[in-house]
Parts: C-alpha cells; structure tokens; sequence
C-alpha cells in the first residue's frame, strides 16, 4: 500500500460503511490530504473486494499507519492520535448519525439500535482524538463532549472559538448536536489539547452580516498566543471557516430544495457569511461607470486579486505547485487546504447533458459573479454544445447572465485548461446596447439578427426557439472559424 492507495481505500470504506456521499467525497478525501499535511495526491489502486468485507476499519488503519511511518508524516507517539483523527474525518457529523437513528425509531428500536450499534463499531466512535473532549453514545444517539477544562492564559482564544460556534450556529447552519463536535475540530487544527467554554458577547455576533470582526479576532488570538505564525494566520482562519461550514452534500440538498432565485441566493449569502467570498475585499474594489460614452462602458480594477500580465503567467498562477488538483477550479479543489479552498462550496449542475457545477468566485469582478464549472478537466473549446449549455443555465437560473470566454491562448487570466463559464447577477452595458445594422437570415426570417452599435464586433440573435439560436450562433461560428483575408 502506499499513500494515495490508503486514502482512496479509507474513501471506499466509508461510502461502504459509514454513509459517505458521493457528493461529500472530494471534501472528505481532501480533508485526509490536509490531516496528513501533504502536498499532492493521485489516484491509487484500492483493493474494493478486500474492502467490502470489511465492517471495522481496525485492519485499514494499522496498514496505513505503517506507511505514515515509514513515510515520516508521524510518528510513533502521535499515531494513535492521528488514527482517531482519520476516523473522525471519515465518518459523519453526529447531527446526521442521529436524524437516521430517530427516523429509524430512536432507542428502544431494535433496527434502529442496530444501525447506531453498527454505526460505532464502522467509526469507532468512543475514542476522541483530544482529551479535552470526549465521545459518547446516549438514548438519542452520538454525542462529542467537552470536559470544560482550560488553561487561563489561552482564555481569549477559547472566547475567539466560541463567538465563530456561535456565529455557525445562526449563520452557517450549525446542528446543536455538532456544536462540541466543532470545537475539537478548531481545537485539533490548532493543536490544542485543553478547552474551557467562555461567555460569547451575543449582541456583537447577532448584528454581523459577515464573519470579518470574529476572525480577525481569532488570528490575533492564536498569534499572541503563540499557536500560530502571523504569515500562517489568514490561511488558518480560512480553515476554521471551512470547519464552521456544513457538508457539501447539505448544501447541496438545500439549495435543489429551493426555487432558482432563492437558491442562488442562498449559495451567494452562505459563501460570504463562511468566508470563501471575501465582501470586504471585494468592496474595496474600483468601478467606473461612464455613462458619457456611446455605450456607456464600466471599468472594474479588482484590488482582491493581482492580475496576470501574460497568458502563459496565467497558465502558472491558475495550476496548483503540487500538481493537485489539475487547477485551481477543478472539482478536487472544495474543502483543499493547498489552493485555500477549505470553505469552498459548490452546488452540481447539468448542461447540456454533461455534469457541471455552480461555484461563487472569491475575486468577483461582477455583481455576484459565478462560475460554471464542468466536472471533467479538458480545454475550454467553443462548440456546437457551448450555446446548448449556455441555454441550459440560463433557463434554470434566468435571473443570471453567462457568458464563455474564447478558447483563444490570449485573452488574459482566465482558466483556458479547464472548460467553464462565467456570469453575474446584473445587466451590463452591452446587454443595453442598440442595433446598428439589422440583418435578414434567410433561413430563419422570424429571428432577429443584428449586428450592435458597439466598440467590438457583436452580433446579436434574438429568437423564441433554442434549435434557431442553436443553427444560427453554428452558422456564424463557423463563417468566423473558416474566414480568412488572404482570399
């Protein structure tokens, strides 16, 4: 066995025996990348049928833990902690054990004490990885514990995680039942083996609209405490912050739950409230608006992000040092600590008949500005189907625009590795554009065709039938592709 085949067995394990969903499994496997503290990860070769006869994970974590050895990524005195910490990464959250454990009937059910008897024994629940908190099992299911006892002198961070739980718990979607579950999971992180509960200040946390007061409250706390560097503080919160967060596969389910509108609104407010969109930041950002010109233009200077000077600078900033994930918008990058994405959350989507995912972008150059991301990592290329699923997303979401950038080598920072689309939640300039030149498509005469009265070439293509935009936008492309001067 080596490391990457560990990691991809303790995945099957867990899909097999401890609930794991499909939709939480890049988060999970990212999470043992972070625990293990390397750099990179690919694909290894899990023996499945050896796994699925499995019912303890006992035999996997001895094996494993001999490789973590050999490999140096710890050592002896820290193994059995770090056995626990896999285990605790693996299963679920108890919120979840005990809602299947109370829809199975709760204690006194013999199929629902089976399943939470099981349960433990797949998870080893039991044995917490800090001693500050300990695991148990009671009449309504799995219960984490804190034992309440601290040290004085580490008092303001105490407070500094108990104002975040707080926070979760109105903001972020935090279960009652996690709530100690949480806090070992910030104590861990920040290598804490003592807690004691202080008094958040209720009234400060209630009237936030975002985390930004808390966290720079938790980065002086652990700095002045000595726990971390000050350079290592912001990439720490921001790991905090992902811990805060609920499962991708909850976010998921939520926002499938709700109507177009509200979902996007959901996403967006959940992604600045955790802390993976950086309002703030993006406030600080310039907007000219020059409504003297023929169009009327806006200029946006983005200060939360430096832009790359040449595409092949681009191609460097947008593809992660270890070689994993592909690049930094691939699948693989929610819940990675080596692209900073531990509080990314991502919702799935279908166009065009492929899968796809919807991501807010934590550098928005637009009001609530999105990306559509397809699940397989291949070269943007504009083809027959890019309209298709242009169409398919604004259907479902007609409150947004979308738009795809030319699969040409020049056209700036874009990721052009890795086919996506991008939009935002408002109307722009060009949408507001007048014709200047109105065409006559013989094919189709009912269509509107025009060219705009605009600074760049732009046609436009106005029509209630999505097979005549289709046909139409395949005619245009192509005359554009196989169009030469030397003729």
């Amino acid at each position: 066995m080596d490391i990457y085949t560990g990691i991809d067995e303790f995945i099957v394990y867990a899909r097999n025996n401890l609930l794991l969903d499909e939709l939480d499994e890049n988060y999970v496997r990212n999470g043992l990348i972070n625990l293990l503290g390397i750099e990179s990860y690919k694909s290894g070769n899990p023996d499945e049928d050896k796994i699925d006869a499995l019912t303890s994970p006992k035999t996997l974590l001895d094996d494993f833990i001999e490789v973590c050895l050999f490999a140096k990524l710890t050592d002896k005195a820290s193994a059995d902690v770090l056995a626990k910490r896999i285990m605790e990464t693996l299963s679920l959250k108890p919120s979840r054990v005990n809602d299947i454990y109370a829809d199975l009937g709760g204690k006194g059910s013999a199929k629902a004490d089976k399943f939470l008897s099981e349960y433990v024994t797949a998870s080893l629940f039991g044995q917490s990885s800090n001693p500050a908190f300990v695991e148990e099992v009671t009449d309504e299911g799995l219960i984490v514990r804190a034992k309440g006892e601290g040290k004085p002198e580490l008092a303001p961070v105490y407070l500094a995680i108990d104002e975040l739980i707080y926070y979760a718990e109105n903001y972020l979607l935090l279960d009652s039942y996690d709530v100690d579950y949480t806090k070992r999971a910030v104590c861990n992180l920040l290598g804490l083996d003592s807690y004691a509960p202080q008094e958040p200040d209720y009234d400060k946390v209630d009237g936030l609209d975002r985390p930004d007061l808390l966290v720079i409250a938790l980065k002086d706390a652990i700095v002045s405490a000595g726990l971390v560097k000050e350079e290592n503080a912001e990439s720490v919160a921001n790991e905090v912050m992902g811990l805060l967060s609920v499962y991708p596969s909850e976010i998921n389910d939520l926002f499938n739950a709700l109507p177009a509108k509200k979902a996007t609104d959901f996403l967006y407010d959940y992604s600045v409230k955790n802390y993976y969109v950086k309002k703030s930041a993006l406030e600080r950002n310039i907007r000219f608006k020059s409504d003297y010109t023929r169009g009327g233009l806006e200029i946006t200077i983005n200060k939360s992000r430096p832009e790359y000077a040449t595409a092949g600078d681009a191609v460097k900033g947008n593809t992660p040092g270890g070689g994993y994930p592909k690049c930094t918008i691939c699948a693989e990058n929610e819940g990675f600590e080596g692209t900073g994405k531990t509080a990314l959350r991502t919702v799935s989507i279908e166009l065009g008949g492929e899968e796809w995912f919807w991501q807010y972008s934590p550098y928005g150059y637009l009001s609530r500005h999105g990306i559509a991301v397809s699940k397989t990592h291949a070269p943007m290329k504009v083809t027959d189907k890019t309209l298709v699923q242009l169409m398919d997303f604004v259907d479902r979401f007609p409150h947004f625009f979308i738009g795809c950038n030319a699969s040409l080598a020049g056209v700036g920072g874009s990721v052009l590795s890795h086919n996506h689309f991008q939009g935002g939640e408002e109307t722009l300039p060009i949408h507001r554009a007048k014709g200047a030149i109105k065409l006559v498509y013989p094919k189709y005469p009912l269509a509107d065709v025009e060219v705009l009265d605009w600074y760049d070439s732009v046609i436009r293509v106005t029509s209630q039938s999505r097979q005549v935009l289709a046909e139409i936008e395949k005619d245009i492309r192509e005359g554009w592709e196989n169009y030469t001067s030397l003729d």
